[in-house]
């Protein structure tokens, strides 16, 4: 074959793919422009729908782990569904409740590890609060189902799209906590309907940055090395003995002599608050190495010292701030995560002993050697009980896109006489379970009493619906529900023998009465909660030349007039006079709730407001002047011999207050309390020591408010 005819057939070939490709284009644009609306991929047609209600699955959850990591893995603290009992928060004495109280009305974050005990309690008993990761789980689970409609309401921003969505089942929540991310399963099944096309939708999937599984360990293992380790209390006595000795501008020291006529004396409030300035500036410093934030304290070393020698004992005390507490040999690490201490000047439990009233003093000691003069030292030898509360913040910087995550935990740090107290055996934490909270004791099945029918009413004996029934028995409880609207709640109770029946409601201090229960026998009980009264509170303060004016006044009407609380001018307040009032109601029965309220006077604050109810009070207040007090150095004689007696200041110091016991308790009833919207208490004022043996009569509130009982006492004002 020729050359032509070669060419020939391949101009041929040519021509027919070309026919061919052009055949091809044309079929594709002919199908290409009869495309419509209704051939669009299904999941991009309805993802306008399904993208805004994931999107509000999202934002419900970041707001439910936001709540939980803010108050210790519990959305609701004080709901006692969630743990089998009421969480009780006393903002005023942090560590005579369950947690900490962020601030007023703030969040509260419960206890992961506190002594649940009395502060002075002998047979000390130590609770933990932690939440399993379960039961965190299920709250964040029912937190998105009671609250996601929040978000989606009825779809009306959709209805503007021309996007109408259906409902078709109620939604239930599954999520998955991982220790790198959290998983959300939703089954929601919605209908959704675009140009009449509907699509029925049932699942629904969301991931979220935050590895709270891991931080979850980091928080347990804290905890638990707390119980088992003691590190906190460790560090406040560090730094007790690290600040105290034998000088009137440092602690009181745990032991120490010095051969001198002339005592060291110390106040217990400024000591008090002298050691809560240094927990404030020196809690932070606390450090876990093995944490994304862990940052040692450098130390120095001592400048006359040589290159060899050892850090200087002035920087020993840093070394107690790296709290090395987790094992490198695990299989997790924590270096992505931060991990903080915080302590924000919370009340602290305190006491020292010896001590006499405010006054510490050291202990004279006396030994002669014939004919010689009396050799005199003193002794000081002090012990220390301290509670304190503690937050830990665990940090995830990058969760949540780069904002960052934050869970806290509360901890509560306990010293009495000097020494760690401890929990006994020590019992890991391993976190409330749902399981657990389902024990023999809290099981329906074992509800095997006969019917028990509590009645509740207030002490007006008025009927008191929503009342949260709880039954103990020893450390075991169970939560059994609420009054209906008539007060009454029926159910079979635990049997137990000593058991207590627990009543509670917002607005009124809980109930408790014995309640034993056995098989098949049922029973009545009932319960009041005396409502809570809100009265505004004034604060007066007397001294001894307010009594002057009455000096020969014999008109008793006069006299009644003058000594009138109400005819007493308010208090002006200088920088740093504060004033502190207590008051404790006297239990009427062995099985009633406790009730106690505190005040705070100062410049800032010379008003404030308390709630009270019915019953007979011991009253306790401190008066605190600013300005203190300065005692001159002197020199006295003695034997022959001059002893100097160095200088004292003490500022601010105690200076009076009020002491009204259960001899001569306040009485406040239920009439006068209805009447009254106004409660003014009384202080006394001592006039400032002079000398060193006036010292004494600033711890003496008892016989000072003993002969001034008719004016101190508390009076309700309508």
């Amino acid at each position: 074959m020729g050359k032509k005819s070669q060419v020939a057939i391949y101009i041929i070939i040519g021509l027919v793919l070309v026919i061919l490709v052009a055949l091809l284009i044309f079929i594709f644009m002919r199908q290409s422009n009869s495309v419509g609306k209704e051939q669009i991929p299904e999941q991009i047609r309805i993802s306008p729908a399904t993208g805004f209600i994931e999107a509000c699955f999202r934002t419900t959850a970041i707001k439910g782990l936001e709540i939980l990591g803010s108050q210790g893995g519990f959305i609701n603290p004080e709901d006692p569904t969630i743990i089998g009992r009421p969480l009780r928060f006393n903002q005023n004495k942090p560590t005579e409740g369950d947690g900490i109280t962020l601030t007023q009305g703030g969040k509260k974050v419960p206890y992961w590890a506190y002594l649940s005990s009395e502060n002075d309690c002998t047979d000390c008993v130590y609770s933990q609060n932690a939440p399993s990761l379960n039961l965190i789980k299920q709250q964040l689970d029912d937190y998105i189902e009671d609250n996601v409609r929040n978000c989606l309401g009825t779809f009306e921003g959709l209805k503007s799209q021309g996007i109408i969505v259906t409902e078709k089942s109620n939604l239930k929540v599954d999520t998955l906590i991982a220790d790198n991310d959290l998983r959300i399963n939703v089954d929601y099944p919605v209908e959704i309907e675009i140009e009449e096309t509907k699509t029925e939708v049932k699942n629904h999937y969301i991931e979220i940055d935050l590895n709270l599984g891991k931080i979850y360990k980091l928080a347990l293992e804290i905890a638990n090395q707390e119980l088992n380790q003691s590190f906190l209390e460790y560090n406040i006595m560090s730094l007790i003995s690290y600040n105290s000795g034998t000088d009137s501008e440092m602690l009181p020291p745990i032991s120490g002599t010095t051969s001198s006529r002339s005592p060291i004396v110390w106040s217990k409030f400024k000591t008090e608050l002298d050691i809560k300035n240094e927990l404030n500036t020196y809690t932070p410093l606390l450090t876990i190495p093995g944490t994304r934030n862990f940052r040692p304290i450098s130390l120095s070393q001592n400048p006359n010292s040589n290159q060899n020698s050892q850090p200087s004992i002035e920087n020993g005390i840093f070394y107690n701030f790296v709290v090395d507490i987790l094992n490198e040999n695990d299989a997790i690490t924590y270096d992505d995560l931060e991990a903080s201490f915080i302590y924000l000047n919370w009340p602290i439990y305190f006491d020292i002993t010896p001590r006499q009233g405010d006054l510490i003093r050291p202990e004279e000691m006396s030994s002669s050697f014939a004919n010689l003069m009396p050799f005199v030292s003193q002794n000081y030898r002090f012990f220390y009980d301290v509670s304190q509360p503690v937050i830990v913040e665990i940090k995830d910087p990058d969760a949540f896109n780069g904002e960052g995550y934050s869970f806290l935990v509360a901890l509560e740090a306990n010293i009495r006489n000097n020494d760690p107290l401890q929990p006994g055996t020590f019992i890991p934490i391993t976190g409330i379970t749902a399981d657990s909270l389902s024990s023999s004791f809290s099981d329906p099945q074992q509800f095997i009493s006969g019917i028990v029918t509590v009645d509740s009413k207030d002490d007006s004996n008025v009927h008191l619906s929503n009342v949260d029934i709880e039954y103990h028995c020893l450390t075991l409880s169970a939560y059994m529900g609420k009054t209906n609207n008539e007060g009454i709640f029926s159910s079979r109770f635990p049997i137990c023998f000593n058991g207590v029946l627990r009543g509670t409601k917002p607005n009124y201090h809980s109930a408790s009465v014995e309640l034993n229960n056995q098989v098949g026998i049922s029973s009545n009980i009932n319960i009041k909660l005396p409502k809570l009264k809100q009265l505004n509170a004034e604060l007066r303060v007397i001294d001894d030349d307010f009594f002057e004016q009455f000096q020969g006044v014999t008109n008793p009407s006069q006299l009644a007039q003058g000594l009138n609380p109400q005819s007493i001018p308010q208090p002006i307040y200088n920088e740093g006079d504060a004033i502190f009032i207590s008051l404790d109601k006297i239990p009427e029965t062995d099985f009633e709730e406790p009730f106690s309220t505190f005040l705070f006077f100062d410049k800032d604050n010379p008003a404030s407001e308390i709630d009270l109810i019915p019953g007979r009070y011991t009253v306790y207040g401190q008066l605190i002047d600013g300005n203190g007090f300065l005692i001159p150095a002197k020199t006295v004689e003695v034997a022959g011999q001059e002893i100097e007696y160095p200088e004292i200041e003490i500022r601010p110091a105690p200076m009076g207050g009020v002491l009204i016991g259960e001899e001569n308790p306040f009485v406040a009833n239920r009439e006068e309390l209805n009447n009254a919207n106004k409660i003014i208490f009384v202080v006394f004022k001592n006039d400032p020591p002079e000398d060193f043996e006036d010292l004494s009569s600033l711890g003496n509130l008892e016989s000072i408010s003993a002969n001034y009982t008719t004016i101190l006492m508390p009076r309700l004002v309508s």
